[in-house]
């Protein structure tokens, strides 16, 4: 049986919640979509009524983070807006491959908001088709999310065959191995590629620098004060001349210092 819609003293509560732990801007507007992913969660029977949710978020239990993986949106998919793939392949990938001496070939990538996977696994199938000997080089992707239910599938690496239905046969063949209706990402893949938990607006462990960061549709559920500073700490991870990638339809709202458009959702960082 459904629960009761969040009244407006529960709403208030939790829409600070989500500004205040994920910069999440949750409007009047979306309130009928809060109301069904409150729902659902309330119908696993983990929480007596949902004061008792809120509370135990509040708390930063396990109710913050159940709270987080029903808010947060984990739309995605392998080649997911394939222009900046071919982006990352011609001003990152190729200059890469063309390196000669110490340390040539070295190349970070980070996916910050990794999702169910297949932004992450796509960049180490363009790295390992595109980039020659990369065993022998020195290649890393870092893929964080804060949902624990993406970062669990993620890790896990098997999708379904909807999953990857639009990929070419021969793509399937060379980075997957099928088991019955279910396809596993190919161990040359699964080792490029490290997972980890990150929250975009708290204080981050890592130090950089980056070849490329993809923070791709995600901005869209923040305000325009958490977006900026979102933004400019990212361009300063990348290293001098290389690429930030935001969502297509991502604005970044005007002119951001240190970044240059070279299209839709690419930004140079230039100094």
């Amino acid at each position: 049986m459904p629960c009761q819609p969040l009244n407006d003293v529960q709403f208030t509560k939790l829409a600070r919640l989500a500004y205040d732990h994920w910069g999440l801007e949750l409007l009047e507007r979306k309130r009928v979509l809060v109301d069904n992913r409150i729902s659902k969660l309330m119908s696993r029977g983990a929480y007596a009524n949902l004061d008792d949710l809120l509370n135990k978020a509040t708390r930063a239990g396990d109710g913050l983070r159940d709270l987080f993986d029903v808010l947060s949106t984990n739309h995605t998919g392998f080649y997911r807006e394939s222009a900046h793939f071919d982006c990352l392949l011609e001003e990152i990938i190729r200059p890469a491959a063309k390196e000669e001496g110490p340390g040539a070939g070295r190349l970070r990538i980070w996916s910050a908001a990794c999702s169910n996977g297949s932004e992450p696994y796509t960049m180490a199938m363009v790295l390992h088709d595109h980039l020659p000997n990369i065993a022998e080089k020195d290649v890393r992707i870092l893929a964080t999310d804060l949902s624990d239910s993406a970062l669990v599938t993620a890790r896990r690496g098997i999708y379904p065959g909807k999953a990857v239905r639009d990929l070419p046969r021969e793509c399937l063949s060379q980075h997957f191995v099928r088991n019955g209706e279910h396809f596993a990402v190919a161990p040359h893949l699964r080792k490029l590629v490290t997972f980890g938990v990150v929250n975009l607006i708290a204080p981050w462990k890592m130090t950089g620098p980056f070849d490329a960061i993809f923070c791709r549709n995600v901005m869209i559920y923040f305000d325009a004060p958490t977006k900026r500073l979102l933004v400019e700490r990212l361009r300063d991870m990348l290293t001098p001349g290389k690429l930030l990638f935001v969502g297509s339809s991502e604005s970044l709202m005007g002119r951001v210092e240190g970044l240059k458009m070279l299209s839709p959702g690419a930004y140079r960082r230039v100094d």
